[in-house]
Order: C-alpha cells, then structure tokens, then sequence
C-alpha cells in the first residue's frame, strides 16, 4: 500500500518543479544588455553629476544593474574620481559604469 502512495504524488511534484523553472525562464525574458554610450553621452552625465554636487541640486539617476533599468532621485554628496563611483544623499553608491542617464 506503501507504494501506491509514492505512485499517488508523483505527478504533484513534478508540477511543483515546473513552476520554479517558469519564474526562472520568465525572469530571464526581461533581462535587458547594457546599452552602449557615446563619448558625448558620457560627458554629458559628467558634467550633470558635477553641477549637482556643486550647486547641491536633487537629480534622477537611471542605472542599470543585474539586466535591468533602475532610477533613483537624490543630491550627489560625493564624487570618487580614483574609485569611480558616486554617493547619492551620503549612503547610496553607484559607479560611473552603471550610470545611464542622468535628469
């Protein structure tokens, strides 16, 4: 009788299985590729960076991190040249890298 019970709940795992690899396959779906900048584009976020952190004026941060597109809003508090990498409102780090557009 044993048996027949493991035979019973077979298919129930199989179906529990089958919906972490849809999650899996539908996360992957959304994964976007890191757009490319020209040099103009890059100088043009420097110079947004540097006119926020002189004039302590709030900006919008679009980033992308792990294939997908995130925003975030804050005064830069800190620009680390050597390290590559900003402070939004003193806690937040992003590297120049990551940075796509700036508003």
């Amino acid at each position: 009788m044993s048996n027949r019970s493991k035979a019973k709940w077979a298919p129930f795992n199989a179906v529990a299985q089958g919906k972490e690899m849809i999650k899996d396959v539908l996360k992957r779906k959304y994964v976007v590729k890191m757009p490319i900048l020209s040099d103009d584009q890059i100088s043009e976020i420097e110079k947004r960076l540097l006119i926020s952190y002189n004039n302590q004026t709030k900006i919008k941060v679009k980033y992308f991190r792990s294939g997908r597109y995130y925003l975030r809003e804050g005064i830069v508090s800190n620009i680390d040249v050597l390290g590559r990498k900003i402070a939004l409102n003193g806690n937040y780090n992003l590297f120049f890298s990551q940075i796509i557009e700036i508003n």
